[in-house]
């Protein structure tokens, strides 16, 4: 253990230097885990009988286990990453995990939007 009240100014910012440099290039693994093959996007077309307008309904579904398996291992990792780094200003981490899994539903139907409505985009 290191004695802080033994060591002058210049030593300190020193040691603090080091950690400093230590921290920032310490990496936590991140899980190999997503969901954008658990989700599943379906459509099915009709015509209303009595109003005779014609409908397009999408079906979005997402696999409970994995969703939980998801959820369990990325807020873990979030957290480890919040103790470690010591963010104060980032979401907590289960916060963090639901904002992640409705992106992962979003690009998924925007995917299949593109595949099914194919547009040209410009970039």
């Amino acid at each position: 253990m290191i004695d802080f009240t033994k060591l002058n100014d210049e030593e300190l910012l020193q040691l603090q230097k080091d950690v400093n440099d230590y921290v920032s290039d310490k990496r936590i693994e991140e899980p190999n885990f997503h969901l954008h093959n658990s989700i599943q996007v379906q459509d099915s077309s009709y015509v209303n009988p009595d109003t005779l307008i014609p409908t397009l309904e999408f079906k979005i579904s997402v696999n409970k286990e994995n969703l939980q398996d998801f959820r369990t291992l990325w807020e873990n990792y979030y957290n480890k990453k919040r103790q470690f780094f010591g963010y104060h200003r980032s979401l907590p981490p289960e916060k963090q995990v639901t904002v992640d899994i409705k992106h992962a539903i979003e690009r998924k139907f925007t995917d299949y939007l593109d595949t099914v409505f194919p547009v040209i985009h410009y970039g």
